[in-house]
């Protein structure tokens, strides 16, 4: 089924919308816990909130925000 491009613009919007309650909460978890990896972050909130995100999710959100964890490369027991 195609749709006209303006209807496919207001399908986004809504869509968009319906989601930006989800995407504020995950920022509100990230920052209540900034110890959290995106991983971590992703499982916590799919645990608690029995709502499923990604950590690519996640991370692109934090990225947005300007939250992502800084890695430290060299540290670790790689």
């Amino acid at each position: 089924m195609r749709y006209p491009a303006s209807e496919k613009h207001e399908i986004i919007r809504i869509v968009e919308r319906s989601h930006l309650h989800v995407r504020q909460r995950i920022v509100g978890l990230a920052l209540d816990e900034p110890e959290l990896s995106p991983r971590e972050l992703a499982a916590k909130f799919t645990d608690t909130q029995n709502y499923f995100v990604s950590e690519a999710s996640v991370y692109r959100l934090l990225k947005a925000h300007d939250l992502q964890p800084r890695l430290h490369r060299g540290e670790g027991g790689r």
